[in-house]
């Protein structure tokens, strides 16, 4: 990225942070842009894209989870988890998309940035691990 598209994310950035009743912290402020641009084509809400920001310490350098089901954003409380669900009730050829957004203020990405997202990724998915078993790669690397 150029020096002066970095000026104009900044520009952009810190004119949301000033449209906000409280402003975000500058690292957050940051993935939730990066966020918004990765799902531009999604018909997401500015607080649907903050709630999928998981950035900070800790987040296996994954710093936004978004999953759709079709063209729904899936949120703890989406009736796919209700007990009651039934998997027939979801058409057929419907896709299932898992978005994972990493966002880097540098001008580019080092391979350790992509080595901790695949690390994460690999368990994220691993279907075999109980919840409580997936530990970010950041969680091992601060022990």
């Amino acid at each position: 990225m150029q020096d002066n598209q970095l000026v104009l994310i900044d520009q952009v950035i810190a004119e949301r942070q000033e449209a906000r009743a409280v402003a975000l912290p500058e690292a957050t402020a940051f993935e939730v842009f990066a966020c918004e641009c990765a799902l531009a084509d999604e018909d997401l809400s500015a607080e649907e894209v903050e709630a999928g920001v998981v950035g900070g310490g800790g987040d296996g350098a994954i710093d936004g989870v978004y999953v759709l089901l079709g063209d729904t954003l899936l949120a703890e409380d989406s009736d796919i988890f209700q007990e009651d669900f039934k998997a027939s009730q979801v058409a057929k050829g419907t896709s299932l998309r898992l978005i994972l957004v990493q966002a880097k203020r540098e001008t580019s990405f080092t391979e350790t940035a992509i080595d901790l997202a695949t690390s994460s990724t690999r368990r994220l998915l691993n279907l075999v691990l109980q919840p409580q078993a997936v530990i970010l790669v950041d969680d091992l690397v601060g022990m």
